[in-house]
């Protein structure tokens, strides 16, 4: 088995997954180089966007403190599910400029389950003001070659610019390992306006199928396809099929 909580907090950072022996190691109980990767780099891609992810996690006495930085970077031209309508008549088709944020939480892992409830805070240099506010929760858990992975986020960009949307984001999949090196189930992903959207609360529902694949040690590949339902996230009557490309390096 797979040493829980290097691999969890691996697998946060990209949903990368494998089983077996293909991140394992000697486990030296008075090294603290096993409890967590010493730092991790995801870089991200799905049919909106563009983030990277890069972190660490600092041992505080008894407590694990996992620390982020996200920046995100937003396709011209494309259907944001996290903003309203208001937001995209304004900015129409140009470029939109990024937005930077900091997460932070304490990471919590017992067996084969791993909680890391995080909140971040972010700058929009669109907005050109601090946004978005970010609560949230990633779970993972896994047994044998089963695992499965949850993220719940909640965006408050009104908090910081009246009549923004504020949304519920959630990521979830449930994945078999094949062998040492690949893993492949369903995913879905939802995101529902909770405040300030024009229409339907339901922004967007893509589900599909999610391959992993792990090289090597360092190395994490993810990549998601699937149908999107919901006609409002598509950017033309015939754009339904969606995506999500990641990949995570270790130190």
């Amino acid at each position: 088995m797979i040493q829980a909580r290097k691999l969890a907090w691996a697998l946060f950072a990209c949903g990368a997954f494998s089983s077996g022996s293909a991140l394992a190691h000697d486990i030296d109980p008075d090294s603290d180089a096993d409890n967590y990767a010493k730092f991790w780099l995801t870089l991200d891609a799905d049919r909106v966007g563009a983030q990277a992810m890069a972190g660490t996690t600092l041992t505080l006495g008894e407590l694990d403190l996992a620390a982020n930085v996200v920046v995100t970077q937003a396709y011209t031209g494309v259907v944001d599910p996290l903003q309203n309508a208001a937001f995209h008549g304004e900015i129409g088709d140009e470029y939109r400029a990024p937005t930077a944020r900091l997460e932070l939480g304490p990471a919590l892992s017992a067996g084969g389950f791993f909680f890391l409830p995080k909140l971040g805070i972010g700058f929009d240099f669109e907005r050109e003001r601090i946004a978005p506010l970010v609560p949230q929760l990633i779970t993972i858990i896994q047994g044998g070659p089963v695992y499965i992975e949850s993220w719940l986020q909640v965006y408050l960009y009104d908090l910081f610019d009246d009549g923004s949307q504020d949304s519920f984001y959630t990521r979830d999949a449930i994945l078999v390992g094949l062998n040492n090196h690949w893993a492949l189930g369903p995913q879905v992903e939802l995101t529902v306006a909770l405040q300030n959207a024009t229409g339907q609360a339901v922004r967007s529902l893509p589900l599909g199928l999610r391959v992993n694949c792990s090289p090597a040690e360092p190395i994490a590949l993810g990549l998601f396809a699937g149908y999107e339902f919901e006609k409002v996230a598509r950017n033309s009557e015939h754009d339904f099929i969606t995506g999500r490309i990641t990949a995570t390096l270790l130190w």
